[in-house]
């Protein structure tokens, strides 16, 4: 199957992070990144720990040019998208035309330098990328005052970054205090006092009206008719979207590109993600809602449709050393909140908490900010607390212990990674983790801003301290290995084993071999991750031979099953089944208590032979059969030339015969009645007069599960039915337990959803020999049952 290629304009957080994601879920796309930057993928984030001189620019590279090609991804840098041929699906570039499949925007945002007097004169600076980093570094050894406008995050880490180099800093902030949109006074004069005792100056209150100077700059003019000296200027009052592109491309904007919930634009094929796009009409600019976008999109083209952007909650921590600043959700206080404050002058110490009835509205922490991650958790999830609790958040020495251990195993911990307190439990219980940074290396929580450190870190030491279990913990999969289903498929997933074999040795197996039910276990979730991540095409197969027609005997020889498809024995298969008897020598053929021809005693060196015979397909795949659909009529006595349901039961497992099942599947078709209960079968398909019902045998009844006015309609819902089993159940997983794990409104919701039956469709052709005949729509008369 070819590749889709998906290619990213722009090379920052939001491009590398959808690669990231792209890369993990699925092979079956090409990834091409044209960044304007001329240098590699780095870690926007921690500029100003590199302006600050704690870490060097190599720190900051986070993937090299021989890491893109061996991962076979297309990194061009410097190479900025000149033009998008929306129709053709191309876009233009100085190199020449490069064609797409799926286009995504995440060009990011520019510093915003504000339109007065001067601003293009020598010595003024944005603070931003890199190069704006290498530049600052390279004249701030040059200077003697230094004038940095903005009071937000992104000023004071400039400005404390700044202040090492022999110079005067001075922060220019237009607000009555610094960081205005997410401090109180009291807290923002406590950090103004801190970043003043470290040589910081500030000039509150204060609107620049011109840079002055001739070519090169000499001062400030404020609207106050005031001015102040300066030989270098850094603007870092904030960002504004990267819209020149998308405008000029034809896609609707406004304060940024305007994308839905999938995260896609105006125009059809082409999506935007990061700090370029409006959603909902917001923007934003921290990682953390950025990561939530690109896992989104990363979702959504690798299949998986039901993924929802549904917008962020954001908080902001300072990255100043020695400075702990934390700041969550909104202060504002009206006649239905409550502040529940802390002031503590002599170490230094300040809390304010707002409350709306028992939920955490906001936050504030100066000097100690243990608790940020569960406040951070507290205004997300909106979770109620009482009195106690309340208090204990308050206390200047409060611990988070009692929270963690009571916070449900699904609440997330890392935002930014989307990591659980179950994901870190599991890690540190079973790979028996003791340190932070193994949790970081083993689970990917707090590798990005590092807001949920102390979170991680206190659900470390309870786990190691046993006092916390993993919730939902379900049983080994066998004795060889300690792994359940669920966690196996993760670990395949991500150690990307090709054989049974090297997936045991990679997990670390107790018994080298396997045992009968691990082993075919490994090999049929191996087989299903690579076809649906392309790694197979349609007639590759894992080195695992395996056929569910064929039984070895104790005694050395094969009991063959050949074939009856619909359920009836043709004069065909009566005929062969004679010649092959007399031919073999063979004793006999006989029938089960389920109605299926089987022939035993063939010996080993005819079983090729016998099974091209009697068209038993000989399979290198893993896993279980659907048994060929019986044909059930309502009355004994036919009319002699009436087929019956044989012809649609012919075509409906005719082009499903040869793929594998986590578990057998039994099908019968009726025209008229149903007797699924007692038949031991899985479902049925039940003609009616005026149309098909589709039902399932669960919880010891029939289960009406969809209807349609045709055969051609209710046999996709079917195919799309069958391939959602293949993908979600666990092995050995019976049809009536995955629906009743699953749950029956969760299946109706999938297969009801287009978008979802169309993957599901095209997932299951894909592993054919020919493709399914089926069609994207909702068939006009089809309906879903409660």
């Amino acid at each position: 199957m070819k590749k889709q290629h998906v290619v990213i304009i722009g090379g920052g957080l939001a491009a590398i992070r959808l690669m990231e994601q792209l890369r993990e879920r699925t092979a079956r796309v090409h990834i091409s990144i044209f960044s304007k930057e001329k240098t590699l993928p780095y870690n926007r984030i921690q500029l100003s720990s590199y302006l600050n001189g704690e870490i060097t620019e190599d720190d900051l590279t986070t993937y090299t040019n021989k890491w893109f090609r061996r991962n076979n991804i297309s990194f061009h840098p410097g190479e900025t998208v000149q033009n998008v041929l929306k129709d053709e699906k191309k876009i233009i570039t100085a190199s020449g035309e490069h064609s797409y499949d799926h286009l995504v925007f995440a060009t990011g945002s520019s510093p915003l330098i504000p339109p007065v007097e001067g601003v293009e004169k020598e010595g003024v600076f944005p603070f931003r990328t890199l190069e704006d980093c290498r530049r600052l570094v390279k004249a701030a050894g040059q200077k003697r005052r230094i004038l940095v406008i903005g009071g937000g995050l992104l000023g004071l880490e400039a400005a404390n970054g700044l202040s090492r180099f022999d110079a005067e800093v001075t922060v220019v902030q237009r607000a009555d205090n610094i960081m205005d949109r997410q401090l109180d006074l009291q807290s923002a004069a406590m950090l103004q006092g801190k970043l003043e005792r470290r040589g910081v100056k500030f000039l509150l209150s204060k609107d620049v009206t011109s840079i002055l100077g001739l070519r090169k700059v000499s001062g400030i003019a404020f609207g106050d008719g005031t001015h102040v000296e300066a030989d270098m200027v850094v603007f870092a009052i904030g960002i504004r979207p990267q819209l020149k592109l998308a405008e000029a491309s034809g896609i609707e904007t406004n304060r940024g590109i305007i994308v839905n919930d999938r995260m896609e634009t105006s125009e059809k094929h082409i999506y935007a993600i990061g700090e370029c796009i409006e959603h909902d009409g917001r923007t934003y600019g921290l990682v953390q809602p950025v990561n939530e976008q690109a896992d989104v999109l990363a979702r959504r083209l690798s299949g998986e449709h039901k993924a929802y952007y549904k917008g962020s909650s954001t908080s902001a921590k300072l990255k100043i050393s020695g400075v702990e600043l934390f700041s969550v959700g909104s202060l504002i206080e009206d006649e239905a909140t409550k502040s529940w404050v802390l002031h503590d002058e002599e170490n230094e110490l300040y809390k304010k908490i707002v409350f709306r009835h028992k939920t955490v509205q906001g936050a504030v922490l100066y000097g100690n900010t243990t608790n940020s991650d569960l406040l951070k958790s507290l205004v997300m999830t909106d979770k109620p607390i009482n009195a106690s609790e309340k208090k204990q958040l308050l206390s200047a020495s409060s611990e988070p212990a009692g929270f963690l251990l009571e916070m449900p195993g699904s609440d997330t911990v890392c935002a930014c990674n989307n990591v659980n307190k179950n994901t870190i439990i599991q890690a540190v219980q079973e790979k028996e983790l003791t340190t932070l940074d193994e949790v970081k290396a083993c689970t990917g929580a707090s590798t990005s801003c590092g807001g949920c450190s102390s979170m991680a870190e206190g659900l470390l030491k309870l786990a190691c301290e046993g006092k916390v279990e993993a919730e939902n913990k379900t049983e080994a999969l066998c004795g060889c290995t300690g792994l359940d289903h669920p966690t196996l498929i993760n670990r395949l997933m991500e150690v990307k084993p090709s054989t049974p074999e090297e997936a045991m040795d990679a997990l670390n197996w107790k018994t080298p071999e396997g045992c009968e039910m691990c082993r075919p276990a490994i090999a049929y979730y191996l087989y299903m991750i690579q076809m649906k991540q392309g790694e197979l095409s349609s007639n590759e197969t894992l080195p695992f031979t395996y056929s569910p027609y064929i039984s070895l005997e104790a005694d050395g020889t094969y009991t063959l099953q050949p074939i009856m498809k619909a359920g009836i024995i043709s004069p065909d298969l009566i005929k062969n089944l004679n010649t092959v008897i007399e031919k073999y020598q063979l004793s006999y053929f006989h029938i089960t208590a389920d109605g299926r021809i089987q022939l035993p005693y063939v010996e080993d060196e005819d079983v090729v032979e016998v099974c091209d015979s009697l068209d038993i397909p000989l399979l290198n795949f893993p896993g279980f059969q659907m048994t060929t659909v019986q044909s059930v009529f309502k009355d004994r006595i036919r009319e002699r030339h009436n087929p019956g349901m044989v012809p649609y039961a012919l075509e409906l497992e005719e082009p499903v015969e040869a793929v594998p099942f986590p578990d057998t599947l039994r099908f019968v078709m009726l025209e008229g009645f149903s007797i699924l209960e007692g038949n031991h079968v899985d479902a049925g398909l039940l003609k009616m007069e005026d149309k098909w019902e589709f039902h399932i045998h669960f919880e010891e009844k029939s289960v009406l599960l969809f209807s349609a006015p045709t055969f051609m309609e209710i046999k996709e819902y079917i195919w799309a039915l069958l391939q959602y089993y293949r993908e979600t159940a666990f092995f050995k997983e019976s049809f009536a337990r995955w629906c009743g794990r699953m749950t029956i409104i969760h299946i109706r919701e999938g297969l009801f959803d287009p978008d979802t039956r169309e993957q599901l469709l095209h997932q299951l052709s894909t592993c054919l020999k020919k493709p399914l005949p089926y069609h994207f729509s909702i068939p006009e008369g089809s309906t879903v049952h409660e």
